[in-house]
């Protein structure tokens, strides 16, 4: 099942350096770009597709009472847990205020704005949960602070769905530590983002990739990387380069990383995750009108935060 956004970003058609200014600067403009696309994109009914699959690959969100959604995008991963799952609250953010404003749209004509109300006698300790969803315009690579939808969340769970391979690298292992800050103590990460070797990045025109310093905490993961730079200097590792052809803008300016699986596990277990789960999701999707055969390659990971016995042990 082909991921709803990258649909809609399939196209990578070239694009003029001078439409976009220079493509370094465009790591600093995201919010701008990405609320640019939320508001041509969403609304669209060949931008929102649910992740129905969402249940059969992350299992453990059945077993959830709160979950923090980074990256809510248009509310296509969040109808199919709520649905799922009767029991769970969900508090989404997104760093685009077009697509919390959809999100919150499609959640009131799915019924799931103000009704449904998660039992208040479950003793969970996430408070008084007027609704079972609601959302925020919020930057998860900002810090936390108490003026912050995030402040004290203790979420059982944190779902990332193609939302870190959007923010540029040297931000990364800021929105993993945010995560980490927000679960509680057993709390898990389910992380769904593009894989390196995916159709959409062999697609890209070479002029649209981007080299910029190698996400940080990724040094166990260079070292495992076949397609790792060479020549990096093992003084400076956390300033070496990207491997080539992972980090591209699509023609609206928009960001898409490619990881391997060693990668996304090395962010993780420098933010002081324990890796469950790291592998690839590899689908094969068939276009009937153009009897074509797609292949896309996902990364699938699932990261736990120790609790303080586990940590003494």
């Amino acid at each position: 099942d082909a991921d709803a956004d990258d649909d809609c970003h399939a196209s990578t058609t070239s694009t003029s350096s001078s439409s976009l200014g220079k493509k370094e600067d465009l790591l600093g403009v995201q919010d701008l770009r990405w609320e640019a696309f939320h508001s041509k994109q969403n609304g669209t009914a060949k931008f929102f597709k649910e992740r129905r699959y969402i249940i059969a690959e992350f299992p453990q969100l059945m077993e959830m009472k709160h979950v923090l959604e980074f990256g809510c995008g248009n509310g296509s991963s969040t109808v199919p847990l709520l649905r799922g799952n009767p029991g769970v609250r969900i508090t989404a953010v997104d760093f685009s205020k077009q697509a919390v404003v959809h999100t919150n749209q499609v959640m009131q004509s799915q019924c799931f704005g103000d009704v449904a109300d998660v039992p208040e006698e479950d003793g969970d300790g996430h408070g008084n949960a007027s609704k079972r969803f609601e959302a925020f315009v919020c930057d998860v690579t900002a810090e936390i602070g108490p003026q912050s939808p995030l402040w004290h969340s203790e979420a059982d769970g944190v779902l990332m769905m193609f939302v870190l391979s959007a923010i540029p690298p040297d931000r990364m292992a800021s929105a993993v530590a945010n995560a980490f800050q927000c679960l509680r103590e057993g709390g898990i990460v389910c992380l769904r983002d593009y894989g390196q070797f995916d159709l959409t990045q062999l697609r890209f025109p070479k002029h649209q990739q981007i080299q910029t310093p190698t996400p940080m905490g990724n040094e166990k993961a260079k070292a495992k990387d076949d397609n790792a730079n060479a020549n990096a200097d093992d003084d400076d590792e956390e300033q070496s380069l990207c491997a080539p052809g992972k980090l591209f803008h699509r023609s609206d300016g928009t960001l898409s990383y490619f990881f391997t699986k060693e990668e996304v596990s090395g962010i993780f277990e420098a933010a002081g995750f324990v890796t469950i789960e790291a592998d690839y999701a590899c689908v094969e999707i068939r276009n009937r009108k153009k009897q074509v055969k797609m292949k896309r390659v996902f990364v699938h990971g699932v990261f736990r935060k120790e609790t303080k016995i586990e940590k003494s042990i």
